[in-house]
């Protein structure tokens, strides 16, 4: 789970390799905010900061992945609402959900917050989900992400359902 520096020149390649894959299927995909387990060295912009830079420099648009934010801001300490007030929600066409759990470091004096979709999606998800969904107008479609250890098919509807009920909060929440 490494990610490259984020400085203009990674901005720049991300732009040219998003033209390049629109060139390639017809059609520009959407870039997703990855979860990491550090912070990439050599780092000269903040996250949202990369995130909207490469979502300016290729005109493509943004599937947000809410836990993957909530990794990253448990991780390493920055305020979530904060990163969606700095970030082009304009631009979510996509939001992705997922569970994960805590790992630790191998020193064994941290530990991290884990992106895995092994697990149920956890209640700041749902947080997070309903208030990109109180900030934003578009539709959005949203993805419940599980690689392995499913559930039983309840357990999952479950969790749609209360993704469902977190995006109404949230449009309610907007409406007003």
């Amino acid at each position: 789970m490494d990610a490259p520096p984020r400085t203009e020149a990674s901005v720049e390649g991300a732009a040219r390799n998003l033209q390049k894959a629109a060139g390639i299927v017809g059609t520009m995909p959407l870039m997703e905010n990855i979860a990491t387990l550090m912070e990439p060295p050599c780092s000269t912009l903040s996250e949202p900061a990369w995130v909207s830079n490469i979502l300016a420099a290729s005109g493509c648009g943004f599937l947000l992945d809410v836990r993957n934010l909530h990794a990253n801001a448990t991780n390493f300490g920055f305020d979530q609402l904060q990163y969606l007030a700095e970030i082009r929600l304009d631009r979510v066409g996509c939001i992705h959900i997922a569970g994960g759990r805590w790992i630790e470091a191998p020193d064994g004096d941290k530990h991290y917050l884990l992106d895995d979709h092994l697990q149920a999606v956890t209640e700041p998800v749902y947080d997070l989900l309903s208030e990109v969904a109180a900030r934003t107008v578009q539709p959005l479609i949203v993805v419940l992400e599980r690689d392995g250890a499913y559930p039983p098919m309840p357990e999952l509807l479950e969790e749609l359902d209360r993704a469902r009920a977190a995006l109404a909060a949230g449009r309610r929440r907007r409406a007003v």
